[in-house]
């Protein structure tokens, strides 16, 4: 997730330029913003999109990160960007949100597919760190919405 003010402290760099750069990034299609799915608006977050990168070589460039990805500290972040890769490039950006709550309860992708049904997919480096028990608010909230996990060794089949 982008917060700017996080950004900004990270890059020593003032908000209003850290929103102008990102501004640039997203117009020029390096940078994707996904928004938030709610329906219950009082206790589900509206406003603050996450931000993926259409480009995983410019954003390992971008933190000066090549590693393996075992060895990496984001080694979340990169299946996750990777999903959402796929899920932009089958779906388009307007048929894929991400559901999370004021209490820090999150689904990574919750996708609309053409028919109006929904899926949430949660995606995990290593299956194992994946409990349904988790999940438990998302999937009694939206009980008709399917949760699956991804992880790297299923992500090749997916979307």
């Amino acid at each position: 997730m982008i917060c700017i003010k996080i950004l900004s402290n990270d890059a020593s760099v003032d908000n209003k330029s850290t929103d102008e750069y990102l501004w640039v990034m997203q117009k020029s299609f390096h940078i994707h913003f996904l928004l938030p799915f709610f329906r219950n608006i009082s206790s589900e977050l509206r406003e603050m999109p996450k931000a993926f990168f259409a480009d995983l070589g410019l954003r390992n460039s971008l933190i000066n990160n090549f590693q393996p990805i075992g060895l990496r500290e984001d080694k979340g972040a990169l299946p996750e960007n990777y999903i959402f890769i796929l899920l932009h490039e089958k779906l388009g950006g307007d048929n894929i949100r991400f559901w999370r709550t004021q209490k820090k309860h999150e689904v990574d992708f919750i996708v609309q597919r053409n028919n109006g049904t929904y899926s949430a997919y949660e995606v995990k480096f290593d299956r194992e760190r994946f409990r349904t028990s988790k999940y438990k608010v998302f999937t009694n909230t939206y009980p008709s919405i399917p949760l699956e996990c991804i992880d790297m060794e299923s992500c090749l089949k997916y979307p």
